[in-house]
């Protein structure tokens, strides 16, 4: 109620389940094209990783599974999976991962060890940080 009595109105509608499911194939539609240019993006980097053995590809293309799993984790995806205490010790290493093959990419993408050691530095202590973040979040919750 407000300063003069009036009683608030909320808006609250019944929907048919025909509507939400309408809407979930829709969101999922979305989501299986996003996640399938991903995979052909993760293949094509390791296709070109392989016939060229260049690491930039492998880079990238461990950068994008990890970054896909986390995706997918978000979306709940990985709820289906047992145990679940599992699924919450991916859900904190993945990002780590992640970060790690994201800065190694960019590190050799951009090449800039000569011109810039400052920010060689700076890339290698966020690699550090990435590598050592799990331990601590493992030591302080074990399996």
């Amino acid at each position: 109620m407000d300063s003069n009595l009036r009683l608030f109105y909320i808006p609250i509608e019944l929907k048919k389940k025909t509507f939400f499911e309408k809407y979930d194939n829709k969101s999922e539609l979305f989501n299986g094209l996003i996640y399938g240019l991903f995979v052909f993006i993760i293949m094509f980097n390791i296709y070109l990783y392989r016939s060229t053995k260049d690491k930039i590809s492998l880079y990238y293309s461990l950068a994008i599974i990890f970054a896909v799993i986390y995706f997918l984790h978000y979306e709940g995806y990985f709820y289906f999976f047992n145990p679940p205490i599992f699924v919450e010790k991916i859900k904190f290493i993945n990002p780590c991962l992640y970060i790690l093959f994201l800065t190694s990419f960019i590190q050799i993408f951009i090449s800039y060890n000569k011109r810039l050691p400052k920010l060689k530095k700076l890339f290698n202590l966020l690699k550090f940080v990435a590598l050592i973040a799990p331990l601590f979040y493992i030591l302080n919750y074990p399996l």
